[in-house]
């Protein structure tokens, strides 16, 4: 069987190259470089020759660029979150990888995601499952993927206890080679290249109901929560009380019982979709820093649009949630699909 495999020059997706190799596939491995730097080319050969495989470099600077200038200004435009990593992975690895694994003729494609894929054949479907290296981050990269593409994915480190993950990485992806293909994700999403000038507007003062200056924030989170975090004081939360446009200040009153009763969500997608229609799914859901997914009651109310009731309210200074962050519903460890946030309630 022949496997494409994604590699970042991560030790996740060096150590997947490395089983599927020694399991006695035909690997052949694929590497989308966002650095263009020579240094990135001279260590892909130092890769090959340690893993004893072909690993095709693909420069993908100038096209991440252009992609990423445009979902930069959508984000803004709809005051939502900007995830550089997800853009990157849904925009321009996925769909060249889908594409390359057609030309190789590759049976099957392959990455470092730290998730679970099990087969279900007398249903006849592929299951997401949390597994011992499961992450949201690695969940929310497979976003929106069909069954005909995740029938086609291998990704055998999600099953890997973190501390085994760590000693095979070591073994077979020393530190001085992989921390080259470090990506600082956080710094991407401030890139100059990137993000235009203009980005800086939008931030508004805010004022407590004495007028002291607390800080400022994106309109966006007034507009779509009507609560506030104190960005030094996260425990700290406040009412929304007036929004003044003309002079870009929000008034807010500080509220330690602040809590979500509910959330919309928008571009809601389904692995195993049980087609609910107007009715309520029980589910529970899982965000980040969430410690265990939390029951909800799920409707839809406009084709990929969501409304999510808590059972019990959530209290603000408890959890962090914003306009585009994704979010995923769970039965039993199965990820049965996800969505993006549009409104906190």
């Amino acid at each position: 069987m022949k496997i494409l495999v994604a590699i970042s020059g991560g030790p996740k997706s060096l150590v997947t190259a490395w089983l599927l190799k020694k399991q006695g596939f035909q690997v052949r491995g694929i590497h989308f470089d966002l650095s263009g730097s020579e240094k990135n080319a001279e260590k892909l050969l130092e890769l090959e020759r340690k893993l004893g495989l072909q690993i095709q470099r693909v420069p993908s600077r100038d096209e991440w660029l252009r992609i990423g200038k445009l979902e930069v200004e959508v984000a803004d435009t709809k005051g939502a979150r900007f995830s550089p990593k997800a853009v990157f992975h849904h925009r321009v690895l996925l769909p060249h990888l889908l594409e390359a694994a057609q030309q190789f003729k590759s049976d099957r494609i392959a990455g470092g995601y730290a998730v679970t894929l099990q087969e279900d054949p007398s249903a006849g479907l592929t299951r997401v499952v949390q597994g011992a290296g499961s992450d949201l981050d690695a969940i929310l990269l497979l976003a929106g993927f069909g069954q005909s593409q995740l029938s086609k994915m291998m990704l055998p480190v999600g099953s890997i206890p973190a501390s085994m993950l760590e000693k095979l990485a070591q073994e077979v992806a020393p530190e001085e080679i992989t921390r080259e293909f470090e990506i600082d994700w956080n710094r991407m999403a401030n890139d100059p290249e990137l993000i235009p000038s203009s980005r800086s507007r939008g931030l508004y003062k805010v004022m407590s109901d004495t007028r002291e200056l607390l800080g400022e924030s994106p309109v966006h989170l007034f507009e779509t929560g009507g609560v506030w975090k104190h960005p030094l004081h996260p425990e700290r939360t406040y009412r929304i009380k007036a929004l003044f446009r003309a002079e870009s200040v929000v008034e807010v009153v500080e509220d330690p019982a602040a809590a979500y009763q509910e959330l919309h969500l928008e571009e809601a997608y389904w692995f195993v979709r049980p087609d609910p229609g107007m009715r309520e799914v029980r589910t529970g859901l899982l965000f980040q820093g969430a410690e265990r997914p939390l029951p909800v009651r799920l409707i839809q109310y406009e084709g990929s649009r969501l409304k999510v009731a808590f059972e019990e309210p959530v209290k603000v200074s408890g959890i962090s949630l914003e306009k585009g962050q994704g979010v995923v519903w769970v039965e039993n460890q199965e990820i049965l699909g996800g969505a993006r946030i549009l409104v906190m309630k």
